[in-house]
């Protein structure tokens, strides 16, 4: 499976302003990651599973909803984006965000025919 996620993930890992991506189910598991081997994917999987959770939840109240949402620290910018039952978590350079836009369009769709086959053949 994850053979196939890092396949998919590719258009995003290729790009250089790229630092990493996983994505997470929704009680955080790790299910695929790019993340250089110093972070501690497990916990970051964890604290964004419970954020986008918590954001979402309090967007909802303000009858608001969100597609993605950022966080813009000095030095790079993370994205978080609900895809149907997984969250994908990426770390990004602050350049090239139009390309990488693109990409995840694309990068989405894909994850979602990748779930849908996936729970198929459960």
């Amino acid at each position: 499976m994850t053979a196939q996620l890092k396949d998919i993930l590719a258009p995003l890992t290729e790009m250089q302003s790229v630092i990493g991506v996983m994505i997470i189910d929704q009680d955080g598991l790790v299910m695929e990651n790019t993340f250089p081997e110093d972070q501690d994917t497990d916990l970051l999987g964890s604290i964004y599973a419970i954020l986008e959770l918590n954001v979402q939840g309090q967007l909802v109240k303000l009858g608001e909803s969100a597609n993605q949402i950022f966080f813009s620290t000095d030095e790079k910018l993370i994205l978080v984006q609900k895809i149907e039952d997984v969250i994908l978590v990426l770390y990004t350079q602050k350049n090239n965000l139009d390309e990488l836009q693109s990409r995840l369009l694309s990068v989405a769709r894909q994850i979602v025919q990748f779930l849908h086959m996936s729970s198929q053949g459960a």
